[in-house]
């Protein structure tokens, strides 16, 4: 079904320039210098201090452009010139087409609009040159991204992305600006309401308003460099007619649930079966060489929004780095630069609270001895039915604490730390630039990571793991597990701990730090772990998963690791939970049965050639579809029945039931020939190497899991080894759509980056 163009966005708010500081990525190949001739490619800003306004007026220095009329004035010839003029006049004409909604929009007659030729000729001719980039692509695809200022990286780094992936990139900024409802239906209205509850587009463009002129340079830079992808390919079907600065900062972290109640009118129906990742840090004293190693294994989308994306910059402002971004953002999530590395691991660190309203009146509520009045207001949200869209209208509450949620007789209003979590991109450009520790732990100070735990490596030979980052301080006579009196002062939060107050383990005397989505209690072995005791209960909410137990277990193996060994422990997929769970399926089955004497005999190592591994997992996931939430089913008849349906289900569907793991857990880019047999499993198994997926027609087609596999030696001559899932382009036609998947499904590094295929810069 083709995909449409939906309303435009309205303009955003003021111009931007320059500023910043870190050295380059000692595994990447030298970036050749830029020749004399570079190309500077100018795009008409938009502005990004200006208020937001009801209209979709653009004001452009000195150029304005109404949604509904443009009025040329003759002063503008001087300040902008014919391209100006031209941008502001398509700009006002794609504003005038939407101004007026209609109760119901015809998703092709939308489509058809945008394909005027005169738009896209227009438009081509606004978007000119203001930027001074080169974009080089290795023998992967991967874009070694240089520029003059960080800006430019920024509009280089976007283009390539659009490039490569363009769909994706609109997809996650549907969600992120509150415009899911058109892409997904019924689907996507959950997060649309939290969205407009949460009054995310107002906070993301009042923060940006108040950032310097070197972040608005960069924010800018993001909207123009895909506004110029969308100009050079008219041809490209999109619902997202220009890009607006403040995008990329409105995607902040919005749980379903908190503290046992929802957060949004309807309850999320999509739940992740796996969403984690591993991290170790190795000390010199525990590596044959005596460099300190990072390891990153980030678990998510293989996928579709919140895909990898690798990437190499390199600005004149000192802003070098090697890693990847989450697809659509123009900020490297992790990676490694000349002096330090980090990686990642989702957390449940307690960032947010319900409060339980004490009601006097239908929308009046009390807190202390004040009697205040809930705020109401009504939004429209456009929802897809089919081949048009909807408006629908939705009533929202809002208390002091955020949105109000009512359930079951009971009022409650949900608090979330948006405002802080509104400075997640200027903290990840800090840390992108720490050229040490204490720079990298000013960095984190900041505290806008949310959900997100730290793993650390650098050349100094220093390791750290820093757990969760935005927590409030609260008061700990409260059971903060469950909502609390939102009427006592008692429950108003007294600001941020530090993360100094979180649990952090730095250079401890074990050689190593983990975590893998598990509480820090653990994270090293010795005297050097946190302990309980030193903070508030309500800080950690996390299990020590058995990805952590195995990695303890690897960890502490043997006295020191030479990096090809971590190399190929990388790939570890000896699933931890047969330590227990192998014995219980064993003696709740028939012993004398062929399959079972194959499992008595398995190592608990789920390889592409495995059998055991085939009715091992096939059994406990019949038993348990996501034992991530709900653990493992322990009645023995339980088990023997499900043992006995997969070794039936394996001969009716295989024709026997020695069926190798390979043959049934397999890896493809969308529906498409050609597949790989992959070893390992869900993450819930506890293997270091995860990898899941929906069965289809009794095959795994991964969709989560090991989404980027890194290690990585800090500093200079250290060495860098990666692998993505399959590929840098998501174009069927390109040669790097699958061309990293023999590695990945081999459980191996890629070839290392060797010279490049070709140089450009956007729009060329």
């Amino acid at each position: 079904m083709s995909r449409s163009a939906s309303r435009s966005s309205t303009a955003s708010a003021t111009t931007a320039s320059t500023a910043s500081t870190s050295p380059a990525p000692a595994s990447s190949s030298a970036t050749p210098p830029r020749t004399a001739s570079a190309t500077r490619i100018r795009v008409c800003p938009t502005s990004t201090r200006s208020k937001p306004t009801a209209s979709a007026t653009a004001i452009r220095r000195g150029c304005v452009a109404n949604s509904a009329t443009l009025r040329a004035r003759e002063e503008w010839a001087p300040s902008c010139g014919l391209r100006r003029f031209i941008a502001a006049f398509v700009r006002s004409f794609s504003s005038a087409a939407d101004a007026t909604p209609r109760p119901r929009t015809s998703l092709i007659e939308a489509n058809r609009s945008k394909s005027l030729p005169m738009i896209g000729l227009l438009a081509a001719i606004a978007l000119q040159p203001s930027y001074d980039v080169t974009i080089r692509r290795d023998q992967w695809g991967i874009p070694h991204v240089e520029g003059k200022r960080d800006a430019d990286v920024v509009f280089g780094l976007m283009f390539a992305q659009a490039e490569d992936d363009y769909e994706t990139i609109e997809t996650s900024a549907m969600g992120t600006i509150g415009r899911a409802a058109e892409l997904r239906g019924e689907g996507g209205l959950t997060s649309d309401v939290r969205f407009r509850s949460y009054r995310i587009e107002e906070l993301a463009k009042a923060r940006l308003a108040r950032a310097d002129r070197h972040f608005q340079a960069i924010a800018q830079a993001y909207a123009d460099g895909l506004n110029l992808y969308l100009a050079k390919h008219p041809e490209t079907e999109t619902r997202i007619k220009r890009y607006e600065p403040w995008f990329f900062l409105a995607g902040v972290n919005l749980p379903s649930n908190v503290d046992g109640i929802e957060t949004a009118p309807e309850p999320a129906k999509l739940v992740s079966l796996e969403v984690g990742s591993n991290a170790w840090a190795i000390a010199p004293t525990k590596t044959t060489n005596g460099r300190a190693t990072l390891f990153a294994n980030p678990h998510v989308n293989l996928f579709g929004p919140g895909a990898r994306y690798e990437c190499v910059l390199k600005s004149g402002q000192g802003w070098e780095f090697d890693g990847f971004c989450i697809l659509g953002s123009p900020i490297p999530h992790a990676g490694h630069n000349a002096h330090l590395a980090w990686s990642h691991t989702n957390t449940r660190a307690d960032g947010a609270d319900a409060y339980r309203l004490t009601m006097v009146g239908e929308d009046t509520y009390r807190v202390g001895d004040k009697t205040l009045k809930l705020e109401r207001w009504t939004e429209t949200i456009q929802v897809r039915v089919q081949y048009w869209t909807e408006n629908r209208k939705v009533a929202l509450e809002r208390s002091i604490y955020g949105p109000v949620v009512r359930r079951d007789g009971a009022v409650y209003s949900v608090r979330l730390p948006i405002e802080r979590n509104l400075d997640y991109w200027f903290q990840k450009l800090a840390m992108n630039k720490a050229r040490n520790l204490k720079e990298f732990r000013k960095a984190l100070a900041m505290g806008a990571l949310t959900y997100s735990n730290t793993t650390y490596a650098d050349d100094r030979g220093h390791i750290a793991f820093w757990y969760g980052s935005t927590v409030p301080r609260r008061d700990p006579s409260f059971d903060w597990s469950k909502p609390v009196d939102g009427s006592d002062p008692r429950t108003e939060w007294k600001g941020f701990h530090t993360t100094d107050e979180l649990p952090h383990v730095i250079d401890p005397k074990s050689g190593f730090v983990q975590n893998c989505n598990s509480h820090p209690w653990l994270t090293t072995v010795g005297d050097d772990n946190p302990k309980p005791s030193d903070y508030p209960s309500y800080v950690v909410r996390d299990p020590d998963t058995t990805r952590a137990q195995n990695s303890r277990r690897i960890l502490t193996s043997q006295p020191k690791f030479t990096f090809d060994e971590l190399s190929r422990l990388a790939f570890d997929t000896y699933l931890y939970t047969t330590k227990q769970r192998l014995p219980k399926l064993l003696a709740a089955i028939d012993r004398d049965h062929p399959a079972a004497k194959a499992l008595a005999a398995w190592d608990g190592v789920a390889t592409v050639d495995s059998v055991p591994a085939t009715l091992y997992i096939e059994t406990e996931t019949r038993l348990t579809p996501n034992p991530r939430q709900s653990g493992f089913e322990e009645d023995p008849t339980a088990i023997r029945t499900a043992f006995e349906a997969t070794v039936q289900e394996l001969e009716r569907r295989w024709g026997s039931w020695q069926v190798p793991w390979g043959k049934v857990n397999r890896l493809r880019r969308g529906s498409s020939e050609p597949t790989w047999p992959v070893p390992g499993a869900l993450s819930a198994f506890g293997g270091i190497f995860a990898f899941s997926g929906p069965r289809i027609d009794g095959v795994h087609y991964g969709q989560v899991g090991n989404s980027y596999v890194a290690l990585v030696e800090p500093g200079k001559n250290g060495r860098f080894e990666a692998v993505c899932v399959v590929g840098q382009s998501a174009d069927p036609a390109s040669p790097h759509y699958v061309d990293q998947a023999p590695y990945y499904a081999a459980g191996k590094f890629r070839p290392r980056r060797e010279g490049f295929e070709r140089t450009y810069r956007p729009g060329e």
